[in-house]
């Protein structure tokens, strides 16, 4: 996954209230996701709306792990770049 924290700084984490049952939740929003990893998107007929016959973006979050896993990795990439310089201007 190429560019992964870019991507991941296109995204916002929201937290939201079921209208079914007013459970209080937590994620990310299908289409914002949808625009970095379209893959991690899907349409489809909610069992929760049966009959209304409109299809809803749902989000596969298991696809959204290997794009944090990245994020994580060239964040602490930059991290230990970051030390080095600092290393080497403390150093003079």
């Amino acid at each position: 996954i190429t560019d992964a924290l870019d991507k991941v700084k296109q995204l916002n984490g929201v937290t939201f209230t079921y209208n079914a049952d007013d459970k209080k939740s937590a994620g990310l929003i299908a289409q914002d996701v949808e625009k970095v990893l379209p893959s991690a998107v899907s349409e489809k007929e909610l069992a929760l709306k049966q009959n209304d016959g409109e299809k809803y973006k749902v989000l596969q979050y298991d696809q959204t792990i290997g794009l944090l896993v990245e994020a994580i990795k060239e964040l602490s990439t930059a991290l230990q770049e970051a030390t080095k310089r600092i290393e080497t201007l403390e150093n003079r």
